[in-house]
């Protein structure tokens, strides 16, 4: 029987994840959907991070990894992140950082080969998420870079990813 029960609770989060972007991030204040016109940079540039943008990046703090966000025009209200690694680099745990804890969202970590997908999200509101720690990874193994694969739409509403750049690679 648990082995009928996980694949249901994987089914769920899906659900639950698709329902939320649908209902709660495709719609703009004008009620008009926004498309795939969201414009992407996968790295930033010295000149882009002088100027206030959208940003998310990477930063290692003692043996986690916490995610960032830096949002100066519109805040998200649920991001869908892929991370990618090298060697054998395990994520044990994801937890809500400040930012999501605030916007009453949950993190959840999805393990995919050589890396991860990692949802903020919540079903029951629309908060949006303010900038600062989106989640703190807890990590066991080795790898020596980890870094967020631009795979849009990451963030929701569309509107919250348009000029959106990424970190570098994080050197562990």
């Amino acid at each position: 029987m648990p082995l009928e029960v996980f694949p249901m609770n994987r089914f769920c989060v899906f659900l639950t994840v698709l329902v939320s972007a649908c209902v709660y991030g495709c719609s703009s204040e004008t009620g008009r959907s926004s498309g795939a016109g969201a414009e992407h940079s996968s790295r930033p540039t010295a000149e882009s991070e002088a100027s206030e943008g959208q940003l998310l990046s990477l930063v290692k703090r003692g043996n986690d990894v916490v995610v960032v966000g830096s949002f100066s025009e519109r805040a998200p209200r649920m991001m869908d992140l892929h991370l990618k690694w090298d060697g054998s680099l395990v994520v044990s745990d994801a937890i809500a950082g400040a930012s999501s804890t605030l916007a009453e969202k949950t993190v959840r970590l999805i393990p995919e080969d050589g890396g991860a997908r990692l949802l903020v999200f919540s079903s029951e509101n629309v908060n949006e998420i303010q900038s600062g720690d989106l989640a703190v990874l807890k990590l066991q193994g080795s790898a020596s870079t980890i870094e967020i694969v631009p795979t849009p739409p990451m963030l929701a509403p569309a509107e919250a990813e348009v000029g959106l750049l990424l970190s570098d690679p994080l050197k562990l």
